[in-house]
């Protein structure tokens, strides 16, 4: 078996805690690290999901594979840019900033995800039992 996707998401109120809830059920992924301002917030979060508990991106130690951006819109593009700078794969629901960017993701390479809010809903995961 190849080595689970490494996961931190950024961001641990009820969209942050939706995305590490659903990141913890999946097989082939481990939630790595719940990252929020308030770091009880994140260790609420951590300790029911898994990961480790931190304040800022900058803390992010281990080897992250992937991120998901799950804090306030306004905030989106100054959270996804040091990720995006560092080659981590990084999942922002929309809009993912207030304006145009300069190419930061043809400059880096790299694959960035924009999930509209509905695609994390629990329902859209029951599907199959219909």
């Amino acid at each position: 078996m190849s080595e689970p996707l490494r996961v931190a998401v950024v961001g641990a109120g009820r969209m942050g805690r939706l995305h590490a809830r659903i990141y913890s059920q999946l097989p082939d992924v481990r939630l790595a690290a719940v990252v929020d301002v308030d770091l009880a917030r994140a260790r609420e979060v951590a300790g029911l999901f898994g990961g480790t508990a931190l304040r800022s991106p900058d803390e992010l130690s281990e080897p992250i594979d992937a991120a998901s951006v799950a804090v306030p819109t306004v905030r989106h593009l100054e959270v996804a840019r040091p990720l995006i700078e560092r080659r981590i794969a990084v999942l922002i629901e929309k809009p993912v900033a207030a304006g145009p960017e300069e190419g930061l993701l043809q400059q880096h390479d790299l694959l960035v995800e924009f999930l509209p809010q509905p695609a994390l809903h629990p329902l859209g995961h029951d599907v199959g039992a219909l």
